[in-house]
């Protein structure tokens, strides 16, 4: 858990959860 803050300010979990989010709002409206 120590890496916790560090995986957050990476580039590449932004990427995963603002990919995430799309996905679940496309499922949602269908």
């Amino acid at each position: 858990m120590q890496n916790c803050n560090a995986a957050i300010q990476s580039p590449e979990y932004l990427k995963y959860t603002l990919f995430i989010n799309r996905l679940s709002i496309y499922l949602t409206k269908q």
